[in-house]
């Protein structure tokens, strides 16, 4: 309002000198300042307004709210519909080809985005998969495609389009011990080397711990194949039935049990203790079962049947998460103490796949956002989730037992299902603005100005303006131009 006082005393000042003055010229430039001026203020007015006082009515009562501020994940969903072979999905990688693989429990499908490839054995082709129920698939540094069956370990021929598969022999030490496989590992310090046979892989089965040894002529071209069978003196029984292996900075090995629990190994293959007794480190980890660790912030992340074990570098425990959370630093608690995947989304969040759910967790400020099946067509189609997998173009491809797969693109995740049709309103948007602070300006065709908040959500702004607009603008000042 103090613009249009100052406007109206400064227009009766200038009609002053108008009547006082003599000079058409002079005349004839006052009158065209005035009418600029009238034009400047009334535009300005409007996006003083809307640059300032809130600049406008924008409170939770008033605002039409199209995007809540949590459970703002959205998820398309892959199912036998589209072409997955079987909906109980237990892995997820992708080749340096872009293709993303799944480990399902019917087959191994490849998948380009579009259309599906399953991979089935077939008894009358020694060159087809090792078995149906796949395990586990790991691509290592030579970005082969390993496939861990519940009948052997296959190794894919990219040229081929095939198989070799391994299995246990009798009689011979460089085999198998078993057909059952567990996980699929690649040492951190070892690689092939010219003319020597390096542990390539760790593979685990049900009956122990086993290096893959690959020898290798002077023109890079594999000789031989040979499974070596790791012995613990005393401690074998320790080393069956391994889901995970990992090796840390120190390059000792966590060995994680499905149901005996933790147990470390030094670098030169010595027992040194179960986390679930007494150790050398004095660390405790109450779990049975480790499912996966990864490596963040230079902390090691446990995924158990016991919750979220965070652990430093020096073996101290920082951390342990569980549904029943009682930790001041944290403001929620966790879906399930079933964590079966870790996996870093971005530097701030960190995503945990559990058996009731989604939980990401916000590094900055400890808290934990939960997202679970409900009737909503975008949310998870099932709770059960096995795996979790960043792809190279940030996406998140979520295994479930029973749902098949669910995707999560952050490039799409917000404006995809941010302005929607919603009680028969066409939201499409002409054009944006940015102001300070991050806040992001919408214009629609029919609907109006919104505005994006830093949360995401989106907010209608009521604006007196009856006159429909196409472009909004913001200049250096942060102030908008409709």
């Amino acid at each position: 309002m103090l613009l249009y006082f100052f406007m109206f005393f400064l227009l009766c000042f200038l009609c002053l000198i108008f009547k006082k003055t003599n000079s058409i010229n002079i005349k004839n430039r006052l009158v065209n300042f005035i009418a600029w001026l009238c034009i400047a203020t009334s535009t300005s007015a409007l996006s003083y307004e809307i640059s300032t006082n809130n600049k406008v009515s924008t409170t939770s009562e008033n605002s039409t709210f199209i995007e809540s501020t949590h459970n703002l994940l959205k998820f398309s969903q892959l199912s036998s519909l589209d072409g997955l072979s079987n909906s109980n999905v237990f892995g997820i990688t992708q080749d340096n080809q872009g293709f993303i693989w799944f480990a399902t429990e019917d087959g191994l499908n490849r998948f380009d985005g579009k259309n599906f490839v399953t991979y089935r054995h077939n008894t009358n082709n020694k060159y087809s998969i090792a078995d149906n129920m796949i395990r586990k698939i790991f691509i290592d540094s030579e970005q082969t495609l390993w496939v861990g069956t519940q009948n052997g370990l296959s190794r894919y021929n990219i040229e081929l389009d095939n198989f070799d598969n391994f299995t246990t022999k009798a009689n011979d030490e460089n085999s198998l011990r078993d057909n059952m496989i567990w996980d699929i590992y690649q040492n951190k310090n070892e690689s092939i080397k010219s003319n020597r046979a390096k542990p390539l892989l760790w593979i685990s089965t049900t009956k122990g711990l086993h290096t893959l040894n690959v020898d290798v002529d002077v023109d890079g071209i594999e000789k031989k194949l040979t499974f070596q069978r790791i012995n613990i003196k005393n401690y074998n029984d320790k080393t069956r039935e391994i889901k995970t292996i990992f090796q840390d900075k120190q390059q000792n090995y966590w060995l994680g049990s499905f149901d005996n629990g933790i147990h470390l190994l030094s670098k030169k293959l010595t027992y040194i203790g179960s986390l679930t007794d007494q150790n050398k480190y004095d660390l405790s980890i109450d779990a049975q079962s480790l499912f996966d660790i990864k490596t963040i912030d230079n902390q090691y992340w446990l995924a158990t049947n016991n919750g979220l074990y965070i652990v430093d570098d020096r073996y101290q425990l920082v951390s342990h998460l569980t549904t029943n959370n009682t930790q001041k630093n944290t403001k929620q608690h966790l879906l399930s103490n079933n964590i079966r995947a870790i996996v870093q989304f971005d530097e701030n969040h960190v995503w945990l796949a559990t058996h009731n759910g989604l939980n990401t967790i916000n590094l900055l400020n400890d808290q934990i956002e939960s997202y679970q099946n409900n009737e909503q067509s975008t949310s998870l189609s099932e709770n059960w989730l096995m795996d979790i997998y960043r792809d190279s173009n940030g996406t998140m491809w979520l295994a479930s037992y029973g749902g098949g797969v669910n995707k999560y693109s952050p490039l799409t995740g917000l404006f995809h299902h941010g302005l929607t049709t919603r009680k028969g309103k066409n939201y499409r948007v002409g054009s944006f603005a940015e102001t300070s602070g991050g806040i992001i300006w919408l214009s629609t065709d029919k609907q109006g100005l919104f505005k994006v908040n830093k949360n995401k959500s989106i907010e209608q702004v009521k604006i007196q303006l009856k006159e429909s607009f196409r472009r909004v603008l913001a200049d250096k000042k942060n102030n908008l131009w409709l």
